[in-house]
């Protein structure tokens, strides 16, 4: 398991607003990026993480649907760079099934 992931979840364990760590994991992914511009796995590790806070958001009451498009943007980077990246595809069929759940919610509460 990725090393923000469980600063995330051990703040949420406690009570506490996960974001902080999820800020810090995009800043490091976001800076990997500057200097390797290439990277899929920096694509991959900042889709993970807008995925994350995403789910976090809905959670809250909050629109994830933006978040999960900034996520979709990253795994089709990878995808781009590495046609065969599993990673890659399953981080987007993640978004495509979490941003499904959320409409259909938000259509029921209507």
């Amino acid at each position: 398991m990725r090393l923000w992931l469980v600063f995330s979840l051990e703040r949420l364990h406690r009570g506490e607003d996960p974001v902080p760590s999820l800020d810090l994991a995009e800043k490091d992914f976001t800076r990997a990026l500057e200097v390797q511009k290439r990277s899929v796995d920096a694509y991959l590790g900042r889709g993970n993480v807008q995925y994350t806070r995403g789910y976090f958001a809905s959670r809250a009451g909050g629109d994830p649907l933006p978040i999960y498009a900034a996520g979709e943007e990253d795994f089709r980077r990878a995808l781009e760079l590495d046609p065969g990246s599993t990673a890659a595809r399953i981080g987007l069929g993640n978004l495509a099934l979490w941003a499904g759940i959320h409409l259909d919610a938000t259509r029921q509460e209507s």
